[in-house]
């Protein structure tokens, strides 16, 4: 899933938002005011996709073990 932040250029807030991301989304988001100080300047940048999750190295041992039992 991807992340991106939100941030307010009047008050400095921010918070996180998860979700599709479209140019859509971008003027809806930005034509929003701030919940914080009701000013129309919020701003987004491209999101950013969590980097993935690395599989531990002894997994691929434990299913090659695995799959040798099952196959006699």
């Amino acid at each position: 899933m991807n992340t991106y932040k939100v941030a307010c250029r009047s008050c400095g807030d921010s918070w996180q938002l998860a979700g599709t991301w479209s140019a859509y989304e971008q003027e809806a988001m930005e034509s929003r005011p701030c919940p914080h100080c009701d000013a129309y300047t919020l701003s987004s940048p491209e999101p950013t996709t969590p980097p993935a999750r690395r599989r531990a190295p002894w997994l691929a041992t434990v299913a090659r073990a695995e799959l040798a039992l099952r196959a006699g």
